[in-house]
């Protein structure tokens, strides 16, 4: 049963005709494209930055990963652009890239803080500069994030590889610390997610990390990419239909699939909340 009486069949009713009312599939496709537009001068930023530092270990971690979780096409795009900024590192990147990701990595989450008031059917009363304001600061939090769990996870390759080194290759190690990484992967997004529940919306709430829409949508997400790219891996040949432009397609489905579930967790969110007010 749901809060005050509503069961799980009426939740899902409403939930779906205010998805419906609320036109999530287009604003979907509107994050997605505020998100491919941050993606690249981010990563570019990140790369950039780690090319300086001459970090080789948490390069090819931060490729791994990105390999790992995208879909074959994308992953291989994101690798071909780690490669060509930490061959030829340009330090200038730095600044220039900071501002200009700053700018459309904040354009961005001003669009999902949008987005988001449209699904507590709220208006915006903050000034632009504290919601440009907020949105920066949540993005620094985000780059943030990202590195600390890079920078965990290459830790935990580093404490296998001693493991390995004095006690030699044991069957537990590969699946011990694949569940690490992936429980770590899995931390990082649902504080993300709860990130931004908690600071987009125009509203006076309590911070929870276990929100239900954050614990939605963490779980959505990860079953989803997982899906998504067994689904591009066997069915959904977009290179072979589309060519060079293939790989950025994918990409572009599965920031709208991010989108989308950013929304439809917000959504939830919001309507818990309508329920236990009622």
């Amino acid at each position: 049963m749901m809060a005050k009486g509503l069961d799980l069949k009426q939740f899902l009713k409403k939930l779906v005709a205010r998805l419906d009312q609320d036109h999530v599939t287009s604003s979907a496709a509107t994050l997605a494209y505020f998100f491919m537009l941050a993606l690249s001068p981010a990563a570019i930023f990140l790369i950039s930055l780690l090319g300086v530092l001459h970090l080789p270990s948490l390069q090819e971690e931060i490729s791994r990963s990105f390999l790992e979780t995208l879909p074959s096409e994308a992953g291989q795009m994101m690798q071909s652009l780690i490669l060509s900024v930490t061959t030829h590192p340009q330090p200038g990147l730095l600044s220039l890239g900071f501002v200009f990701t700053l700018w459309s990595a904040s354009t961005a989450m001003v669009a999902a803080m949008q987005e988001m008031n449209i699904a507590y059917g709220i208006k915006e009363t903050r000034t632009y500069l504290r919601v440009r304001g907020r949105a920066v600061i949540l993005t620094v939090g985000f780059a943030i994030l990202v590195l600390l769990s890079f920078g965990l996870i290459l830790l935990g390759s580093q404490v296998e590889h001693s493991l390995t080194q004095i006690f030699g290759t044991a069957d537990w190690q590969p699946r011990f610390f694949g569940a690490i990484r992936w429980l770590m992967i899995a931390g990082m997004i649902l504080l993300s997610f709860s990130l931004v529940y908690f600071y987009g919306p125009n509203l006076e709430q309590k911070y929870r990390l276990l929100s239900p829409g954050s614990i939605f949508s963490a779980i959505v997400f990860i079953v989803t990419s997982i899906g998504f790219k067994i689904y591009v891996a066997n069915f959904g040949k977009y290179n072979i239909a589309y060519g060079s432009l293939g790989a950025a397609i994918v990409l572009m489905l599965w920031l709208y699939i991010l989108g989308l579930i950013v929304l439809v967790g917000a959504h939830v969110n919001a309507l818990i909340s309508e329920t236990v007010r009622s």
